[in-house]
């Protein structure tokens, strides 16, 4: 804008064309290797891949890679640089089961079925029980839980800053059931008012570690089904630290896990 308050409008115009004019030649440029396929191929290469990407598997014989998503299975050809959607090949891994809702923000999953559909892993009133399908009695894993320390579950700081939806998990074979053993006692809590839409407030408490305040300390525990004994396992005396991501390799035979320090400035698998 002048001192009299107009707009320089011809600068502004002479940009925006310039920019519009750039822009086929730019598209030009990006699309020019689909020149090399016919135009049927080049239909399909235009699909768009939609919803969670995952099961993902390189055939580097063939030049492809291989993966799923929520709506089908996808194949990338690397030399053609063609998206292919398909149903017909054998070699595509299979799709993932439909995804759970995730829990309200900043919390986990409190139950956790097996990969055999036998048992669901629960977490009540703060400790860890397994309760089979079909008949029988709940297998009681914890029972000295409660708010401040417990057990298969995190906190919100876990579920807010680092994704962390679950704090049980399976092995492949079902045989063993790795969770949380959360020791909240060290942080002091933090106090809101909800409720403000209603007639009467409530407070709802949550531990919330403040700057130079102490960490929760995350242990982890494993109970195998087979022998009914459960193992604590050895993830380092820094009670400052960050142990998340756990999982277990693809045959059930190492349990992996993250852990980093709280500057967040290394990080150990």
């Amino acid at each position: 804008m002048n001192r009299s308050g107009v707009f320089r409008a011809p600068a502004q115009r002479l940009l925006v064309i310039a920019f519009v004019l750039a822009i086929p030649t730019v598209l030009q440029a990006q699309v020019a290797p689909w020149h090399r396929v016919d135009e049927a191929r080049r239909q399909q290469a235009s699909m768009r891949v939609g919803g969670t990407v995952s099961r993902l598997r390189w055939d580097m014989d063939a030049g492809e890679l291989l993966f799923t998503t929520s709506a089908r299975r996808m194949m990338y050809d690397l030399d053609e640089h063609l998206l292919i959607g398909t149903d017909d090949d054998d070699r595509l891994p299979t799709r993932d089961a439909p995804a759970r809702h995730p829990p309200r923000r900043g919390r986990q999953h409190q139950e956790e079925p097996s990969p055999d559909g036998a048992w669901t892993a629960e977490v009540v009133d703060w400790n860890v029980q397994l309760v089979p399908t079909g008949e029988g009695d709940p297998i009681v894993l914890t029972t000295y839980g409660h708010r401040k320390f417990r057990y298969g579950t995190a906190d919100w700081v876990y579920g807010e800053e680092l994704d962390q939806v679950s704090g049980m998990w399976w092995s492949s074979d079902s045989r063993h059931l790795a969770f949380y053993e959360f020791d909240e006692r060290p942080v002091r809590d933090f106090h809101l008012v909800t409720g403000l839409t209603g007639i009467i407030t409530r407070i709802a408490t949550e531990g919330y570690p403040k700057a130079g305040d102490p960490n929760p300390v995350a242990n982890l525990l494993v109970h195998d089904l087979d022998t009914a004994t459960t193992t604590r396992i050895d993830v380092g005396d820094d009670p400052d630290q960050y142990v998340y991501d756990v999982r277990f390799s693809p045959d059930g035979s190492l349990l992996l896990y993250n852990r980093t320090n709280r500057l967040q400035n290394v990080l150990e698998l």
